[in-house]
Order: structure tokens, then sequence, then C-alpha cells
């Protein structure tokens, strides 16, 4: 448990709060880890959600599929990464998306009951949890709102730029990677594989970008 309290430490849901105070919110939270193996499903869609996720290690996919069977991901987990935290707060929905390990991984799960008891607000690191929590609800908030404004451009070459200059953070010239393969590309842009290919080899044609395999450059 200590390495795992290290991690936590350095997670932006525990960020600021000391390791002993960590400590004791685990035993509070009824806190557990569970092993995960590479395409093993952490999470099914429509499963009902009652503990709050904090990737260890590894990494997953978030993805949904619709009634045709097509597979929409909606987003890329990592290190650190939480997840669930929102279904658990209200147990009348399910899960909207499946979450699938792409390597092995670790998590750690903390029950929302507990987490949002009166007994874990006695502890002194508290206000500051609950401080991070909010922060990190908001910053995916704004995430899923630029994932809008991606998908609802009209057509797949200005999703691909607009994409990619998220991605880039700004830093036009400069070699950056992204967390998906060409199919995971496609499918969480919504669209064909080929269409894809086609698109991304027309911008590189054209001066607009250079890439290879998942690693871009915005010229």
């Amino acid at each position: 448990m200590e390495e795992t309290i290290k991690i936590l430490s350095q997670t932006e849901l525990f960020a600021g709060i000391p390791e002993e105070q960590i400590a004791d919110m685990l035993i509070l939270f009824a806190a557990r880890e569970c092993l995960f193996c590479k395409e093993e499903v952490i999470q099914w869609q429509q499963s009902t959600v009652s503990s709050i996720g904090i990737l260890l290690s590894g990494s997953a996919l978030a993805y949904r599929l619709t009634d045709s069977g097509h597979q929409i991901i909606m987003n890329h987990l990592t290190k650190a990464s939480v997840f669930g935290d929102l279904l658990a707060a209200d147990a009348q929905r399910t899960s909207p998306v499946s979450i699938q390990a792409t390597e092995c991984c670790k998590v750690l799960y903390i029950d929302y009951t507990a987490f949002s008891s009166g007994a874990a607000a006695a502890n002194p690191g508290y206000a500051r949890l609950m401080h991070n929590y909010i922060r990190t609800i908001s910053k995916r908030y704004f995430a899923l709102q630029d994932r809008v404004a991606c998908l609802v451009l009209p057509t797949l070459r200005e999703k691909v730029l607009y994409y990619l200059q998220e991605q880039a953070a700004g830093r036009k010239g400069e070699a950056f990677s992204i967390p998906f393969d060409r199919t995971e590309m496609a499918a969480y842009l919504n669209a064909d594989r080929s269409a894809l290919s086609r698109a991304l080899s027309d911008l590189k044609k054209e001066g607009l970008l250079d890439y290879y395999k998942n690693t871009f450059k915005l010229l």
C-alpha cells in the first residue's frame, strides 16, 4: 500500500495532501486494488457503478457501442486517470461506456458512500481532496466540450486538424505523440479508418502536417 500512496500523492485528486493523511483516507474509503490483464474489461457499458476508480498503472480505453455494434472511443485513460466518480454519485444511472485495458492495469477502487461520508470529512486533508475532486470534474467537463466541438465539425478534414491542434497544445513545428493507433483514432473521430488515412495523406501532401505512425508534426 505504501507504493500506492506514493502514486496517489502525485495524482490530481490527492495533490497537496500529506501521505499520512492519504493513508488514513484509504482506510476510511474502504479502498481496494484490482489487477486487470490486457484486453480485460474493467467496466461494462450499462453496468451500475458504486466506486471511484483510479488507474495506478497501465492504460485503458473508454468506448461506447452503438445499437448497430459500432465502437466509438470516448477517452484514453493513463496512470492516475479517475473514472466512475460521477456515476457512483448517481445510483440511478448506468455506465454509458465500457472501459477495456490496453495493457496490464492496476486499479484502486474507493467506495463512494465512504468517500462522501461524515467520517471521511473529519480527516484534515478532506477539504483539499474535495477541492481537487471538483477541479478534476471541471477539467473533464471542458475536455468533453472540446470533444463535442470536434465531432460536430462538418468534414473529417476539419475534425482531424482540430484534434491534432488540441493534442499539439500550441507546439507548432514540434513532434508530438497521440495515444491512438489509426483504428483507434478513427473510432475516436467517429470516422472510417480508410477515410481517415486518406484525409491524413491529403493533409501531408498539402504540407499542413507530417506524421509517422502515431507521431505528428503540424507545419
